[in-house]
């Protein structure tokens, strides 16, 4: 090295200390190591410090301003991993639940979503299912005018399936539950239903071409 030892001691000693000898030094950290401890400049202070310890030969100085980890990452750290987990074993472990929408009076939409709520039930038997009707899509459950009766019977012989019809729209078009499809249940406004469902986690899906 260049620099002396005496050098680099009074290099990062505070300037009020003179060039001093080796016992004085280790005199001085004693006396202010409580003083350094816990402050942003004494982090700074003990980096430089345990760099020159092995210059100084004092083992004391490398090993005091090590700077080491401070324990509340390590615990946030921990916290943080076992929500993720948690997190993710109650995605997995939760049943689907669907409802989907329809209001057009499309027939290839009525059988579009008649296919995915059968696909959706027979894969995920623990799950819901529910189609709600309303608006403009009412013949789709409407005896003698349904494209797809087969279909709503298939899918209606599920244990987790249902479909649902807005009464309000029945008052409007003036149907009556005796000219339903059987198996069809009734809810007072099917835009509540939906809004219900949601509030209670059920995805959402609106079928439309």
């Amino acid at each position: 090295m260049a620099l002396s030892r005496h050098f680099i001691k009074y290099l990062f000693i505070p300037r009020s200390i003179s060039i001093i000898g080796d016992s004085q030094l280790k005199s001085h950290l004693n006396t202010q190591k409580k003083e350094i401890q816990g402050t942003s400049f004494v982090r700074k202070k003990c980096k430089f410090l345990s760099g020159i310890g092995p210059l100084l030969n004092d083992p004391f100085s490398t090993t005091l301003f090590r700077d080491k980890p401070h324990p509340m990452k390590k615990h946030i750290f921990t916290v943080t991993l076992f929500m993720l987990l948690s997190l993710f074993s109650w995605a997995q472990s939760k049943p689907l639940r669907i409802v989907f929408d329809v209001t057009s009076n499309d027939t290839l939409t009525h059988k579009t979503a008649l296919r995915h709520a059968n696909g959706e039930a027979s894969d995920h038997p623990d799950g819901r299912v529910e189609i709600v009707v309303y608006s403009g899509s009412l013949d789709m459950v409407v005896a003698g005018k349904s494209t797809v009766a087969p279909a709503i019977q298939e899918l209606i012989a599920k244990k987790n399936t249902s479909i649902k019809v807005c009464e309000a729209t029945m008052k409007r078009y003036n149907v009556t539950k005796s000219q339903l499809l059987p198996g069809v249940e009734i809810v007072p406004d099917g835009i509540i239903e939906i809004i219900d469902l949601q509030r209670e986690g059920w995805g959402y899906i609106k079928e439309a071409r």
